[in-house]
């Protein structure tokens, strides 16, 4: 951090490099900062985020950022945002935002995991689809979400691990797998195609 830069915090909670461009967001921020040459900031009104900035996503060179409820994304250029709202729930947040063929699969604090189908030639949404722990899910509250080279998405929550199957939830738990807590935190998959699960314990 330094003063005549425009990052405000130490708390940057998103980074993400795309070529020689880098975008973060702050936790402490209502702004989304980029740096190639020089740097360029988007407010929370650009954005439609009522809140901070959270996670940070890419899907054809387009951003995607989290925020309180929903997350914008850049419909237009140069700066045109749309905000999708996802919950009603006051303190839900975007956790996490996977972009894949066809749409985003996108994590909340405490009110489960969205798909949200997009057109992404036309940057529209084309509906969204809700998963619960009333739906089979280990837990409302999702930290995090991967896929595996197989095309498998893992979803990590507060209650658990869960792995999507045909039509179903298959959950991993310390009562039924290594695991060492229930509360995931972090997914990542590697180059080998080997999953790495971070809990609180």
């Amino acid at each position: 951090k330094q003063p005549d830069k425009p990052i405000t915090s130490n708390l940057v909670n998103s980074v993400h490099a795309m070529g020689e461009l880098c975008w973060f967001g702050q936790d402490a921020s209502l702004d989304l900062d980029s740096f190639t040459t020089n740097w360029t900031r988007r407010t929370k009104q650009v954005l439609q985020l009522v809140d901070n900035v959270g996670p940070i996503a890419f899907r054809e060179e387009r951003p995607f950022v989290g925020g309180l409820q929903g997350f914008s994304y850049l419909f237009k250029l140069p700066n045109v945002w749309i905000y999708v709202p996802l919950s009603v729930l006051p303190s839900d947040k975007v956790t996490s935002i996977l972009p894949v063929d066809d749409g985003l699969w996108v994590g909340l604090s405490s009110d489960g995991l969205r798909f949200v189908g997009m057109n992404f030639s036309t940057m529209t949404v084309t509906g969204i689809d809700a998963y619960r722990a009333a739906d089979g899910l280990a837990g409302d509250g999702v930290q995090a979400i991967a896929r595996d080279k197989g095309g498998r998405l893992w979803v990590g929550t507060s209650e658990g691990l869960s792995l999507r199957g045909g039509g179903y939830w298959l959950n991993f738990t310390p009562a039924n797998s290594p695991l060492a807590d229930s509360a995931i935190r972090a997914l990542s998959v590697d180059g080998g195609g080997r999953l790495w699960i971070g809990t609180a314990a």
